[in-house]
């Protein structure tokens, strides 16, 4: 979840930097925060237990603008898919 947080945390920076910029256009800075919040939402449902598959795909596509910086946060859903599975898991078994 941290590196998730950390990902969506630089690359609202990043937006941000791009729209204060006067080096780039307005339309640009509006496409990457379109990108920033499929990549937020995609982090929201990669937590909840019935479209965790869906999020993930999510936060690939609203990273693909941010790499290599976004790879940060490809990983992070990767991990707390793999974390969430893990614990699933181990409660099926203890209730068995």
């Amino acid at each position: 979840m941290g590196l998730l947080v950390l990902n969506l945390v630089l690359t609202a920076f990043a937006t941000m930097v791009f729209f204060g910029s006067p080096d780039y256009d307005v339309t640009f800075s509006l496409v990457l925060a379109g990108f920033w919040t499929v990549q937020a939402v995609g982090a929201f449902l990669s937590d909840s237990k019935g479209s965790r598959r869906v999020g993930y795909v999510l936060v690939c596509i609203g990273c693909f603008p941010f790499l290599p910086l976004g790879a940060l946060g490809i990983v992070g859903a990767r991990r707390m898919i793999r974390h969430a599975k893990v614990r699933e898991q181990a409660e099926l078994e203890m209730a068995s």
